[in-house]
């Protein structure tokens, strides 16, 4: 797919925590091309969020405490954090795609750029989709030779 990026994690978390690299993820998020991610990027980012906002509102100090804490508190007090998320979903009208499921592959792309499985998963879905870029700052992306990659 040409003018079509994927956005990755890292881009996004960056942007709504308003890290060192935000002005780069402003631009990429506000560009003209057509801006995609997939649910395992929602739910790392979703993860990512929580754990910097359970850790500045709540003291959390890492993810068995966040567990913890969800467990025994819910999702309520986190509610800022789903609604960023989401609202920079809509507002920067990026479509949600779902990953391509198929454990063979996801293997094989593992192994051949040496990935972990969630970064495995998130070239294996830009594959089936017919994407080539990537808007990351996670340079283990640089290794897919079907992805160009924008940040890193």
């Amino acid at each position: 797919m040409k003018d079509v990026v994927f956005i990755d994690t890292s881009v996004i978390v960056e942007y709504l925590l308003n890290g060192p690299k935000a002005d780069f993820a402003e631009i990429v998020l506000s560009g003209s091309s057509t801006n995609v991610t997939s649910t395992i990027v929602y739910r790392e980012s979703l993860g990512a969020l929580a754990m910097a906002f359970g850790r500045e509102r709540f003291g959390i100090k890492g993810k068995h405490s966040l567990r913890k804490f969800i467990r025994k508190n819910g999702w309520t007090k986190f509610e800022p954090v789903i609604d960023a998320l989401d609202g920079l979903i809509e507002e920067s009208n990026i479509v949600v795609l779902q990953d391509f499921q198929r454990t063979s592959e996801l293997k094989t792309i593992m192994r051949e750029y040496r990935l972990m499985p969630s970064d495995a998963q998130i070239a294996l879905t830009c594959r089936n989709y017919g994407i080539e870029k990537i808007a990351t700052f996670d340079s283990d992306f640089k290794r897919v030779d079907f992805l160009k990659t924008m940040g890193v």
